[in-house]
């Protein structure tokens, strides 16, 4: 369940000049082309869904390294 209102953005018509094309709206894809843009490159983020609703959307966000990797 989204707690913001849904953005809607114009489809893509035309080829985008960029030095970096992120594929990806979530917390990685976000932070990189942040980070990115402050040093002046020019970035795009393609996402297929809305940002932030995949599995950024749908995790804990825990960080810890008091264990070992649990992911299977």
């Amino acid at each position: 369940m989204a707690s913001t209102t849904e953005t809607q953005y114009p489809t893509l018509n035309e080829d985008l000049k960029v030095n970096v094309a992120i594929i990806g709206g979530g917390i990685t894809g976000i932070s990189s082309a942040y980070m990115l843009n402050k040093e002046g490159i020019n970035t795009a983020i393609i996402e297929a869904e809305r940002i932030f609703q995949g599995t950024t959307g749908h995790m804990t966000a825990k960080i810890t390294s008091q264990h070992g990797p649990i992911v299977k």
